[in-house]
């Protein structure tokens, strides 16, 4: 292989330089090379985040001009004479345009944690005759879990890798350690938890005056990068006390609470931002209160069916009790403004109530997730976060999910191909593409949704898919693939014992 270099300019960001050394670290591991970060111009190099002096001046305008009209994470990657350019709007974006270009040399993915990582050998890595320009159908991608999260760093590399923009906290823990744990990547962070009590009334001067000024103090304790506050009521049932029963439902209440909330940040961050958290006992359309300026939509449906797509018509659930309250909420709120708080990646939640035994194993819903998107999007909605809440080192031991690496991947772009990425996942990460027929299921998890008598025939389809593995496994010689491929049979074993066990007659009632 010829002498190959990474270049990047001498005055570049702390973003722009780890890119660069990103770039040079994942290219010396697939060619088995060194290769240098340089702070010059050669015509045989991947420039990051700068154009190389020879450039000619058309070009450079062609290319400036491009990325004018982009989306600040949006990138180009063109290949110019026998160097190749990666330039973002923002020094975040050219980072993704690295990744970008290792994804394009085969390198991918799948879950946090460097174990999880697939990087192939090459004998080269410019690529010729490349010309990509990227840009996110989502503008706010996130994941939202806690600080103790025994694999928070691995998700900070992995939320980079995978072109997601912020890690949000459900606690507070941390908070202060997040501005330099992110910033040679450049992600945003955020805080997004219950900090209000759980009884509200209309008139209740007192009580608002009181929030108001623990409020206050709190916000004070904050960073101060923090402008858009996701700060929540109780996290249970909500109390309505009322002089002026049955005028006013708990959803005008917390709406006009938040509202006075919001007026109180103001008094100290003028631009302050808060969220209407529609959830539970707020799932309901306010009938008279109306969003004050600067408080936004969060809509978090909890209660829906997995199993369907938020609007699919099919669905009885999220038809009757879910779609209909987000489409009058959205006649309210500006769907520009507002956020998704779903629940794709949340192992918490698939590990208590109704999938209680389902003992936080993710459901493999990639399409569900592009379907739920598609119609987000169509609402003018491109502001979403997920909890990610359980997914630590330890759940990444017990299971592997492909809906965690889709979900990101659907966020920059709601149509991407994910079978053929599934097939390169399972040659990736088990050797094996013709195991793509397991993960191609469609999972039907909702107890609700599923008479008794077909769980018999959900339990048999993961029996299925469990005896492909253990063909597979029968001839695997990779010490790595065959501990994966055993971790996945305990996984689809555990899927055929859950479906057996929700025909029993009491299991709805979880």
């Amino acid at each position: 292989m010829e002498n190959i270099s990474v270049a990047v300019r001498d005055d570049a960001t702390q973003i722009e330089e780890f890119a660069a050394k990103e770039l040079a670290a994942y290219a010396g591991a697939m060619t088995d090379e060194k290769i240098g970060v340089v702070h010059s111009s050669p015509e045989n190099a991947v420039h990051v985040g700068s154009l190389p002096d020879w450039v000619s001046s058309e070009e450079k305008a062609l290319i400036l001009d491009d990325l004018s009209r982009l989306h600040n994470d949006g990138f180009i990657i063109r290949s110019i004479g026998g160097a190749v350019v990666i330039q973002g709007k923002t020094p975040r974006a050219t980072l993704y345009g690295v990744y970008d270009y290792l994804r394009m040399l085969g390198a991918r993915w799948y879950f946090p944690g460097r174990e999880h990582e697939f990087v192939p050998k090459r004998h080269e890595i410019i690529l010729k005759d490349v010309n990509a320009m990227e840009f996110p159908d989502m503008d706010h991608r996130s994941v939202v879990i806690h600080c103790g999260n025994s694999a928070l760093r691995d998700w900070i590399d992995f939320a980079a890798k995978t072109k997601l923009n912020a890690i949000h906290l459900h606690s507070d823990e941390c908070i202060h350690q997040m501005p330099d744990l992110l910033a040679a990547r450049g992600l945003d962070f955020g805080l997004r938890r219950h900090i209000f009590g759980e009884t509200y009334s209309s008139d209740d001067e007192d009580g608002l005056e009181s929030n108001g000024r623990i409020l206050l103090d709190y916000i004070r304790s904050l960073p101060p990068q923090l402008n858009d506050f996701f700060l929540w009521p109780a996290d249970r049932v909500l109390e309505l006390r009322d002089t002026e029963q049955g005028q006013l439902s708990l959803s005008d209440v917390v709406l006009t609470f938040t509202n006075e909330m919001l007026k109180t940040i103001r008094t100290i961050k003028p631009t302050a931002r808060m969220s209407f958290l529609a959830y539970w006992s707020t799932w309901d359309v306010p009938e008279v209160s109306q969003p004050a300026d600067g408080v936004f939509l969060e809509l978090a449906p909890i209660h829906r069916c997995f199993s369907h797509a938020i609007a699919d018509p099919a669905c009885s659930i999220n038809a009757k009790e879910v779609l209909p309250v987000i489409e009058k909420l959205l006649r309210i709120f500006d769907p520009a403004e507002s956020h998704v708080l779903g629940y794709w990646l949340d192992a918490s939640l698939f590990g208590r109530g109704r999938y209680k035994d389902l003992s936080g194993r993710l459901p493999q819903m990639g399409e569900t997730i592009r379907q739920d998107l598609e119609y987000y999007k169509g609402k003018g909605i491109s502001n979403i976060s997920t909890f990610a809440v359980g997914l630590d080192k330890e759940y990444f031991s017990g299971f592997a999910s492909p809906t965690l690496f889709q979900y990101p991947e659907l966020l920059w772009n709601t149509e991407a191909d994910l079978k053929s990425e599934l097939v390169n996942f399972c040659e990736n990460y088990y050797g094996d593409g013709s195991l793509v027929e397991v993960f191609q299921m469609k999972e039907q998890i909702e107890p609700k949704d599923i008479g008794s008598d077909n769980w018999g025939t959900i339990a048999g389809r993961f029996s299925h898919s469990a005896s492909i593995v253990k063909d597979i496994r029968r001839n695997a010689t990779d010490d790595t693939q065959i501990l994966r491929l055993d971790k996945l049979m305990r996984e689809l074993r555990h899927m055929e014992s859950w479906a057996g066990g929700m025909s029993k007659p009491d299991a709805k009632s979880l």
